[in-house]
Protein backbone atom coordinates (compact mmCIF):
# COMPACT_ATOMS: atom_id res chain seq x y z
CA UNK A 1 0.00 0.00 0.00
CA UNK A 2 0.85 3.50 -0.50
CA UNK A 3 0.42 4.60 3.34
CA UNK A 4 -1.91 7.77 2.37
CA UNK A 5 -4.85 5.08 2.32
CA UNK A 6 -7.68 7.03 3.91
CA UNK A 7 -9.46 9.65 5.48
CA UNK A 8 -7.19 13.10 5.69
CA UNK A 9 -8.36 16.77 6.61
CA UNK A 10 -6.60 20.33 5.96
CA UNK A 11 -6.06 23.12 8.09
CA UNK A 12 -9.30 24.74 6.92
CA UNK A 13 -11.29 21.63 7.32
CA UNK A 14 -11.40 20.12 3.80
CA UNK A 15 -11.64 16.22 3.94
CA UNK A 16 -10.49 13.98 1.49
CA UNK A 17 -10.85 9.82 1.22
CA UNK A 18 -7.83 8.35 -0.68
CA UNK A 19 -7.89 4.85 -2.35
CA UNK A 20 -4.51 3.92 -3.86
CA UNK A 21 -3.10 1.11 -5.67
CA UNK A 22 -0.33 0.51 -8.41
CA UNK A 23 0.59 4.40 -8.58
CA UNK A 24 -3.01 5.66 -8.81
CA UNK A 25 -4.88 7.45 -7.02
CA UNK A 26 -8.50 8.06 -6.30
CA UNK A 27 -11.00 9.22 -4.13
CA UNK A 28 -13.56 11.83 -2.88
CA UNK A 29 -12.79 15.62 -1.86
CA UNK A 30 -15.13 17.71 -0.30
CA UNK A 31 -14.07 21.32 0.23
CA UNK A 32 -14.79 23.83 3.53
CA UNK A 33 -13.82 27.07 1.18
CA UNK A 34 -15.35 28.56 -1.71
CA UNK A 35 -18.75 27.78 -3.13
CA UNK A 36 -18.23 23.92 -3.46
CA UNK A 37 -21.05 21.60 -2.29
CA UNK A 38 -20.81 18.05 -1.46
CA UNK A 39 -18.13 15.73 -2.56
CA UNK A 40 -15.80 15.46 -5.84
CA UNK A 41 -14.30 12.67 -7.56
CA UNK A 42 -10.69 13.31 -7.26
CA UNK A 43 -7.48 11.00 -9.00
CA UNK A 44 -4.02 11.29 -9.09
CA UNK A 45 -1.06 8.97 -9.13
CA UNK A 46 1.70 8.41 -6.70
CA UNK A 47 5.84 6.85 -5.96
CA UNK A 48 6.67 5.30 -3.55
CA UNK A 49 10.10 6.95 -1.85
CA UNK A 50 13.32 7.61 0.30
CA UNK A 51 15.03 4.87 2.60
CA UNK A 52 12.51 3.00 3.86
CA UNK A 53 10.25 3.02 0.86
CA UNK A 54 7.27 4.25 3.10
CA UNK A 55 7.25 7.77 2.18
CA UNK A 56 5.52 9.43 -1.12
CA UNK A 57 5.99 11.46 -3.84
CA UNK A 58 2.24 12.42 -4.63
CA UNK A 59 -0.11 14.52 -7.60
CA UNK A 60 -3.34 14.50 -7.78
CA UNK A 61 -6.39 16.63 -9.35
CA UNK A 62 -9.94 17.53 -8.90
CA UNK A 63 -12.60 19.28 -11.36
CA UNK A 64 -15.40 21.16 -9.67
CA UNK A 65 -18.10 19.58 -11.42
CA UNK A 66 -20.55 17.13 -9.60
CA UNK A 67 -24.55 16.87 -9.21
CA UNK A 68 -24.84 18.82 -6.50
CA UNK A 69 -23.52 22.09 -7.42
CA UNK A 70 -23.37 21.74 -11.02
CA UNK A 71 -20.03 22.98 -13.41
CA UNK A 72 -17.92 25.41 -11.59
CA UNK A 73 -16.06 25.86 -14.26
CA UNK A 74 -12.85 25.38 -12.50
CA UNK A 75 -10.97 22.39 -11.78
CA UNK A 76 -7.35 22.21 -8.84
CA UNK A 77 -4.19 20.31 -8.84
CA UNK A 78 -2.17 19.26 -5.43
CA UNK A 79 1.09 18.02 -5.69
CA UNK A 80 3.01 16.85 -2.66
CA UNK A 81 5.21 14.71 -0.51
CA UNK A 82 4.11 12.39 2.18
CA UNK A 83 6.58 11.21 4.90
CA UNK A 84 5.34 8.22 6.77
CA UNK A 85 7.30 9.29 9.80
CA UNK A 86 5.34 12.62 10.16
CA UNK A 87 2.16 11.32 9.06
CA UNK A 88 1.06 14.55 6.76
CA UNK A 89 0.75 15.60 3.52
CA UNK A 90 2.54 18.79 2.56
CA UNK A 91 1.14 20.05 -0.54
CA UNK A 92 1.31 22.83 -3.13
CA UNK A 93 -2.24 23.82 -5.38
CA UNK A 94 -2.97 25.68 -8.24
CA UNK A 95 -6.77 26.14 -8.97
CA UNK A 96 -7.53 27.40 -12.75
CA UNK A 97 -10.81 28.45 -13.31
CA UNK A 98 -12.48 29.74 -16.85
CA UNK A 99 -11.66 32.93 -17.58
CA UNK A 100 -11.85 34.94 -21.53
CA UNK A 101 -9.05 35.12 -22.89
CA UNK A 102 -8.66 39.03 -22.12
CA UNK A 103 -8.89 38.40 -18.89
CA UNK A 104 -6.29 35.12 -18.44
CA UNK A 105 -3.91 36.46 -16.25
CA UNK A 106 -6.41 36.10 -13.57
CA UNK A 107 -7.20 32.63 -14.53
CA UNK A 108 -5.15 30.77 -11.16
CA UNK A 109 -4.91 30.84 -7.95
CA UNK A 110 -1.95 29.07 -6.11
CA UNK A 111 -1.53 28.27 -2.44
CA UNK A 112 -0.23 25.57 0.28
CA UNK A 113 -2.35 22.35 1.95
CA UNK A 114 -1.04 20.66 4.38
CA UNK A 115 -3.49 17.48 5.38
CA UNK A 116 -3.51 15.09 8.46
CA UNK A 117 -5.28 11.68 9.12
CA UNK A 118 -8.60 12.52 10.05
Amino acid sequence: MCGIAGNWINQLGSMMTITCWNGNLTGIYRSAVGAATDYYQLSGRYTMTGANQKDCVLGFSVAWNNDVRGNSNSTTSWTGLYYASEGIIHTHWILTRYQQINSLWSASLIGHDDFKRA
